[in-house]
């Protein structure tokens, strides 16, 4: 896990495990308030949301998956 400051929050970059695969995703915000699930689309990645989540991250719970194949999540074996 690994905080990186962004503009006055921190922002949290996690992998973790989902069967067996690893899952990568960004967390902004405090628990508590309304969580908000960011998904983008091909060819693309969690980082396309960076820019949205500085409007967001003071109302909400924010996280951004990188989907499966896309940025720092390797592509899931069916």
């Amino acid at each position: 896990m690994v905080f990186i400051k962004t503009g006055g929050t921190k922002m949290k970059s996690t992998t973790i495990d989902l069967a067996g695969q690893n899952v990568h995703y960004y967390e902004w915000g405090k628990s508590g308030k309304p969580v908000l699930v960011l998904l983008h689309g091909l060819a693309n990645s969690a980082d396309c949301f960076r820019e949205l989540v500085s409007y967001l991250k003071e109302e909400y719970h924010v996280f951004a998956f990188d989907n499966s194949g896309h940025g720092r999540t390797g592509a899931f074996r069916i």
